[in-house]
């Protein structure tokens, strides 16, 4: 499984991304959360992209996709 992070200070965000190995960052292939963390970068909140876990998102979208509880 290939991984990717991103971290935004503001807000305090992380955004983590799996796919199989040799899946372009463009294509519809990515499993994306947005994880949410404090000051002392502890979990508050995670978000599925759409709310699921499906592997049909965008890595490169991933700031403006719509995440879900």
């Amino acid at each position: 499984m290939k991984y990717r992070g991103d971290y935004i200070s503001t807000p305090s965000t992380v955004y983590h991304g799996w796919a199989e190995p040799g899946t372009a960052e463009g294509t519809a292939l990515w499993r994306i959360v947005k994880e949410t963390v404090d000051g002392s970068q502890r979990t508050l909140e995670l978000n599925w992209v759409d709310g699921n876990t499906n592997f049909d998102n965008v890595w490169t979208a991933r700031v403006g996709l719509i995440y879900e509880t």
